[in-house]
């Protein structure tokens, strides 16, 4: 019963950090157009 309950916690934890991962990729490639843009 316990060991389940820390599974479904960390499948979250794994899909959150995806997410995370995801962000910062797109932010990292915005950041990247713009400054391209200053130039």
């Amino acid at each position: 019963m316990d060991n389940n309950n820390s599974n479904i916690d960390n499948e979250q934890i794994c899909s959150l950090t995806c997410e995370l991962e995801l962000m910062r990729e797109r932010y990292g490639k915005l950041v990247d157009v713009h400054g391209q843009l200053q130039l």
